[in-house]
C-alpha cells in the first residue's frame, strides 16, 4: 500500500492514504519517509501519517518542520496547531495560504480555535479570498476571537475594517 503513494504508480493514491491513516501503523511510514528521495511521494507519507494521533508522529511531525519541503512543513505544521501546538500556528500564520483552499480553511480555523490572536491579521486579509470555505473558516476564527461582532456586514470590505478596529482597540499589532 505504501508503494501506491509513489508518484508512478496507477492505484487511488488518496483512498491508499485514508486507508493508511486508518490503519494507524505508523513505523513503516516514517521508515518509508527516510527511505524515499521522491519529495512528492514524502508529501504523500505525511499525509497518511496526518490521521495518526500518536507521540512518535507528533515527534517525527516536529522533525520535519526543520527539515522538508514547504508543502511537507505545512502539513506538519496542521497536524501539531491540530494538538494546540503555538508554535506551529505561528508557522502556519507565516506560511501564508500557498497551499489548497482546503488546507487553508482548516488552518484558518485553527487560528479561531486555539485563540490565536497574533494571525488575526491573516483571516481579516482572508476574508477577501475567492474561496468560499476560506473566507467561511476565515469569518468563523474572527467571530471566535471577536463575539461580540455584527451578525452580517454589508460588504467584505466593511467586515475588514471592523475587524481591523477591533484588533486594534485589543492591542493586536496588524501587519495590513
Amino acid at each position: 500500500m505504501i508503494d501506491c503513494l509513489r508518484a508512478s504508480s496507477a492505484c487511488d493514491q488518496a483512498e491508499a492514504i485514508a486507508e493508511l491513516s486508518l490503519r494507524k501503523e505508523s513505523e513503516p511510514l516514517m521508515a518509508a519517509y527516510a527511505e524515499s528521495i521522491d519529495a512528492n511521494h514524502r508529501e504523500k507519507l505525511v499525509e497518511a501519517l496526518s490521521g495518526m494521533d500518536e507521540p512518535p508522529v507528533t515527534e517525527f511531525m516536529r522533525s520535519i518542520t526543520r527539515q522538508s519541503s514547504e508543502r511537507e512543513a505545512f502539513l506538519a505544521n496542521l497536524y501539531l496547531a491540530r494538538q494546540g501546538d503555538q508554535k506551529a500556528l505561528e508557522n502556519l500564520n507565516r506560511a501564508g495560504g500557498n497551499v489548497a483552499s482546503y488546507e487553508w480553511a482548516a488552518a484558518l480555523s485553527l487560528f479561531g480555535k486555539y485563540r490565536y490572536r497574533p494571525a488575526v491579521d491573516t483571516p481579516i486579509e482572508a476574508l477577501g479570498a475567492a474561496s468560499g470555505n476560506v473566507t467561511q473558516a476565515a469569518e468563523e476564527s474572527l467571530r471566535i476571537l471577536f463575539p461580540e461582532a455584527p451578525a452580517e456586514f454589508q460588504s467584505t470590505e466593511q467586515a475588514q475594517r471592523y475587524f481591523r478596529i477591533r484588533a486594534k482597540k485589543a492591542g493586536i499589532r496588524l501587519e495590513h
